[in-house]
């Protein structure tokens, strides 16, 4: 069904490549690369089948197709074969992708690397890779055989909870370059760009939208869905009886299928007077910066595993994070007062009193961890910049 898929939506055929020296290992990586790349040529080489529009074909494509065959047939697709033969051809300094997680250029990767430079960029939070164990013994989310197959030659990553998560687990990431996030990086670039001011405490509290939609059943867990359901009612309780400026940074972009989605799964269980409250306090996602524009004009960000909460506290400003359910793979961290696992109003209610009305200096040094540990932040020289280097430097 996949080929037949991919077969509908090619549109050209092409029988000469225009080699450059940097591939874009799929396009979806595009806007989180779009400041690193934006003074060199590159070319992007799709990898959904949803995307994928062009097909080349010419001799060094069908004999590294036909060579790699031969070689990795038995456990390689033949869009992962065709990948490979395409980037071989192509003959790039560097390949490089923000979809860190991608299968396609973990196997790609472990084929080409000794000749080739990749480089993925983390683009979300792995948890210190806990959740990986996790999902694995359960034998959920991940193939079987995800360990195995997973090989990054060079990981650009948020902190050190990721590196010594990944050797735990001994999982093949050769080189680490602990820079932090990528799009926290770009969000202060556009700010820059556009000539945008933010506002240091706008609003007391932002909550970030983390919709666990059948997340119940995808990681075998009762618990999960009812535990961020019970964060945003007592979010929202907790800033209605105190008057304060709330506002809700949404996952999705404004007046979208999937916003009508995100929104469904609170509001079935949000009163009347609470959904009202949500809605009129909702920053509008009208690009992919929108929630940083919320995240870091709020004097404390509330939610469980977001990045967002990483890329907050990676820059010094303080954050809530709040597990109630039985799922201990997604605790934060790091200890002390910036999580919380009482399941009750009055401890978060207690809890979120006392973050805001404490200094920046008393927050960080009731930490059992530097916030870098999960996030890291250099204010002097951005990832972009940082990442650039290695690009030239292997290019």
């Amino acid at each position: 069904m996949k080929i037949i898929k991919l077969i509908k939506n090619i549109k050209h055929v092409k029988f000469k490549i225009n080699k450059k020296n940097i591939v874009i290992f799929d396009g979806v990586s595009f806007k989180d690369l779009e400041y690193i790349l934006k003074d060199y040529d590159y070319m992007t080489l799709e990898d959904r089948i949803d995307r994928i529009d062009t097909i080349y074909i010419t001799p060094n494509v069908i004999i590294n197709f036909f060579y790699y065959l031969f070689l990795l047939f038995q456990n390689y697709s033949l869009k992962s074969i065709y990948n490979i033969a395409l980037i071989k051809s192509m003959s790039p300094k560097v390949v490089i992708t923000s979809i860190d997680n991608s299968i396609n250029f973990h196997l790609a990767a472990k084929i080409l690397y000794k000749e080739i430079f990749f480089l993925a960029i983390q683009n979300a939070n792995r948890t210190g890779y806990r959740e990986l164990n996790y999902c694995l013994k359960k034998n959920i989310i991940y193939p079987k055989n995800y360990k195995d197959i997973l090989f990054i030659p060079n990981l650009v990553c948020f902190g050190e909870d990721d590196i010594s998560g990944s050797k735990k687990e001994n999982l093949k990431i050769l080189n680490f370059y602990n820079f932090g996030s990528v799009r926290i990086s770009n969000f202060f670039y556009y700010l820059k760009e556009k000539n945008i001011e933010i506002k240091k405490d706008l609003y007391d509290v932002c909550l970030i939208s983390e919709p666990m939609i059948n997340h119940n059943v995808e990681y075998k867990n009762a618990t999960i869905e009812k535990s961020i359901i019970d964060l945003m009612k007592f979010s929202i309780n907790f800033c209605m009886e105190n008057n304060l400026k709330f506002i809700y940074a949404p996952k999705c972009f404004f007046e979208t299928r999937n916003a009508k989605l995100e929104l469904d799964f609170f509001s079935e269980y949000l009163s009347k007077e609470q959904l009202r409250y949500l809605l009129q306090n909702t920053y509008k996602k009208i690009n992919i910066y929108s929630s940083y524009e919320a995240l870091l004009q709020s004097k404390i960000a509330i939610g469980w595993e977001s990045t967002m909460l990483l890329n907050k506290i990676g820059l010094k400003q303080k954050i809530l994070s709040c597990n109630f359910s039985s799922f201990e793979t997604w605790n934060f961290p790091i200890n002390g007062v910036c999580s919380l696992n009482e399941k009750d109003y009055k401890s978060f209610s207690e809890r979120v009193k006392l973050i805001l009305n404490m200094s920046d200096e008393d927050y960080f040094n009731k930490l059992n961890k530097n916030p870098n540990f999960v996030m890291s932040f250099d204010e002097k020289e951005s990832l972009i910049k940082k990442t650039k280097k290695i690009i030239d430097k292997n290019l």
